[in-house]
């Protein structure tokens, strides 16, 4: 048996028992305590038939046909890597190293610790390159805990469903995409509670027919404006409740 931990990009991390016979996965356990713990979902305990599959690449493959005709050989690790090596040789003494664009997210292979910091070293030997600006994953995110708690990135554990008044799922599936294998546990537990759960997606998706109150099905492409709609109506009922004098003035995280 050996023990590991799920390589799906969901932000769980789940564990995950693997048991090996002759070379072979023959089944696949996870985490045996109660929850809240690190219990692997079906996608997870799934991978025995996702590594055996036979039609899962194992070898690198090359084109062999015109451009988009989807015509490959499978060639040798040593030619792969003779053919990317060459590739980047021409382009940086013809163009500059500025031509080459270094695009390296995690994904599934994040549990892979300083994979990200291996591919930016090795092309900094290299002489460098061009790369991305930001995080599509959490971009949003960083700059709102900047606005909202004063630091870079600010986070609090799952078990704090159990003291909000109003969750909002916004684009959110939890059930599907578990984002910690603790969460839709804990979801559970705040909707027990009473806390009021509301899910904002175009589709209704599994958490929104098992756990929210309200499903709003904004259109596509329309999230920025009902957030602004959102702000300004918040923005505005502040105004009012100020000069009312029911309400205090903000004082930093205090409030």
């Amino acid at each position: 048996m050996v023990i590991t931990s799920c390589s799906y990009d969901c932000g769980a991390r789940c564990v995950l028992k693997v048991y090996v016979k002759d070379g072979r996965i023959t089944r696949i356990g996870t985490d045996e305590r109660p929850m809240p713990s690190l219990k692997a979902c079906v996608r997870g305990l799934a991978q025995n038939d996702v590594v055996h599959a036979p039609d899962r690449l194992t070898k690198p493959l090359k084109r062999s046909g015109e451009r988009g005709a989807g015509d490959f050989v499978p060639i040798s690790w040593d030619e792969a890597l003779g053919v990317v090596s060459r590739e980047l040789q021409m382009v940086k003494s013809r163009w500059g190293n500025n031509a080459i664009f270094l695009m390296d997210y995690s994904g599934s292979i994040s549990p892979l610790q300083g994979f990200g910091r291996a591919s930016r070293r090795f092309f900094s030997l290299f002489g460098g390159c061009t790369t991305t600006w930001g995080i599509t994953s959490y971009e949003a995110a960083l700059f709102s805990t900047l606005a909202t708690f004063g630091t870079v990135y600010t986070g609090s554990t799952k078990d704090n469903f159990l003291h909000s008044k109003l969750i909002i799922l916004w684009g959110f599936d939890p059930v599907v995409t578990r984002f910690g294998p603790d969460t839709v546990y804990y979801l559970n537990q705040a909707k027990r509670a009473g806390v009021r759960i509301v899910s904002v997606d175009p589709r209704l998706n599994s958490t929104a027919k098992a756990l929210a109150e309200q499903w709003i099905a904004i259109k596509p492409g329309t999230d920025t404006a009902m957030m602004i709609a959102m702000a300004s109506k918040n923005s505005k009922n502040m105004f009012l409740e100020n000069r009312m004098g029911r309400r205090k003035p903000l004082n930093g995280l205090k409030t």
